[in-house]
């Protein structure tokens, strides 16, 4: 893996810990599909 995509992954785990307070399911789920939208672009880019 490359350093940049170990940083990003680092960068979104530290995002996620921080959001890691109860919120509402919905919300989640759609923050989650949009993180892994990002994930997914920035991968395939």
């Amino acid at each position: 893996m490359s350093k940049e995509a170990k940083e990003f992954i680092l960068e979104a785990e530290k995002h996620t810990a921080l959001r890691a307070k109860p919120v509402c399911p919905a919300v989640f789920e759609r923050n989650k599909m949009m993180e892994a939208t990002q994930y997914e672009s920035y991968f395939s880019s």
